[in-house]
């Protein structure tokens, strides 16, 4: 079964590691989070990983949900929901930061993130 990275998890990643303003918007970083585990008709809406993870990602960059440090906060909170799921990115940093910021700038839908992520993600075999 799939681990949920939780709301709280979320503001704890980022007063630990970003902390760069204030939470202005819960609503829509409760929402970001809660979007990769929607389900319609009895069917997961993003039903891997790599889609739960690029959907996080994507919802957090969109939601702009505190003063700064959005962008940031979207790469890390995939990387740990990766993480606690035995699995990892396998991008370079500067290539993961670049999808993230062109998703803000709308240059990366979620289809193309999505498949960015599926194609980089590797399941830890320990």
């Amino acid at each position: 079964m799939t681990e949920r990275l939780t709301y709280e998890d979320c503001c704890d990643l980022y007063e630990q590691d970003i902390h760069a303003g204030a939470l202005l918007r819960p609503d829509v970083l409760s929402s970001a989070v809660a979007a990769p585990f929607a389900v319609f008709d009895g069917h997961e809406a993003f039903p891997t990983l790599a889609a739960k993870a690029a959907r996080l990602a994507f919802g957090v960059a969109e939601a702009q949900a505190f003063e700064d440090g959005n962008k940031r906060l979207a790469l890390e909170s995939a990387l740990l929901f990766l993480e606690i799921n035995g699995a990892v990115l396998d991008m370079s940093q500067d290539h993961a930061a670049h999808l993230i910021w062109s998703v803000v700038t709308k240059d990366v839908s979620l289809d193309q993130l999505i498949i960015e992520f599926s194609s980089c993600i590797t399941i830890s075999t320990v």
